[in-house]
């Protein structure tokens, strides 16, 4: 009897033992598996940070060239425009005054000022046709921009055949050019997160 007891020990010995070398076979061999997925899982992880900081660098690089853009255009142009502005602000003046002999030296300040305001039309135009950006812009947002400074010429255009007649000078369309332009330029600022300027303020 105690023999046989002996002998059902040790059987359940060796099974228990037998198990645990299993086990730990199983463990060694899922080992290298494991170790591959957590080195995989690990380059991919790394691979997707380096991703973002690209694309991060990227829109940053593209927000720095619209704004130097932008500022290069507006330092190009507002001379030009504020010989326009000048001869809308006498108009303005002109139909506000009652005394007679003030607004002779108005009428002659207008068509003065809408005489170089023509000149500095066509060259505000040219500017802008040899105007590039000193910045590298993606050939979307390029292609956006020549949209755009197709209507800023377009509204010089439109404002130097207002001033054929200064005295009697209608700026509608030449607004309605500006309103355009400003519109696009909104919208490439919108789409890289930046707030747009007014650019009428700005080139005034």
């Amino acid at each position: 009897m105690k023999h046989f007891l002996f002998l059902l020990s040790l059987a359940t010995v060796l099974t228990v033992a037998g198990c645990s070398n299993g086990e730990n076979a199983g463990d060694s061999q899922d080992q290298p598996e494991k170790e591959e997925k957590q080195n995989e899982e690990s380059k991919d992880e790394e691979k997707n940070q380096d991703n973002e900081s690209t694309t991060e660098d990227q829109n940053k690089a593209v927000k720095s060239a619209l704004l130097d853009a932008q500022m290069s255009l507006v330092k190009e142009i507002r001379s030009y425009n504020e010989k326009i502005v000048a001869v809308q602000s006498d108009l303005k003046t002109l139909s506000e005054t009652k005394e007679e002999k003030e607004k002779e030296k108005l009428k002659t300040s207008i068509q003065e000022g809408a005489s170089e305001a023509q000149e500095a039309s066509d060259q505000a135009v040219k500017a802008i046709e040899s105007f590039e950006p000193e910045g590298e812009l993606p050939e979307d947002m390029k292609s956006q921009l020549d949209d755009a400074l197709t209507d800023l010429k377009a509204y010089f255009k439109e404002a130097k055949s207002a001033l054929d007649t200064p005295l009697e000078a209608d700026f509608s369309k030449a607004d309605e050019k500006f309103k355009a332009f400003q519109e696009k330029i909104s919208a490439m600022y919108k789409e890289v997160g930046l707030k747009a300027p007014n650019l009428s303020d700005e080139m005034k």
